[in-house]
């Protein structure tokens, strides 16, 4: 189970993962420039898509995920299939983008998977 909460304050935005399940023995968990990825995604997906892609943008996110959950691996956790788990964390960031304004997010893509 993938669980985030988002706190958004100022300029700044925590994507909190406590509460995620831990690490799998199967090859779906992230490392952590993979959360880094999804949620930079996610982030320009929702947002004006004129802002540039670049540290910028990005200082102003933050993360907190437990070391040894699913959506941080730690060694020797296997990784390679960890696209599918990375499409299932941005499902659940537009979830919860989607208590703000249902009409700026797209229904869940990968919720099949």
């Amino acid at each position: 189970m993938i669980k985030v909460r988002v706190h958004i304050q100022g300029d700044r935005i925590l994507f909190d993962f406590t509460g995620t399940c831990a690490q799998t023995e199967g090859p779906c968990n992230c490392v952590p420039n993979a959360l880094k990825a999804t949620l930079y995604y996610s982030m320009m997906s929702l947002l004006d898509h004129t802002i540039p892609a670049n540290s910028g943008f990005f200082d102003c996110v933050e993360i907190q995920a437990e070391p040894g959950s699913i959506v941080w691996a730690t060694e020797p956790a296997p990784t390679f299939d960890r696209e599918n788990t990375a499409q299932r964390v941005a499902d659940v960031i537009f979830g919860a983008f989607s208590h703000l304004d249902p009409t700026k997010v797209t229904a869940a893509g990968n919720g099949c998977i």
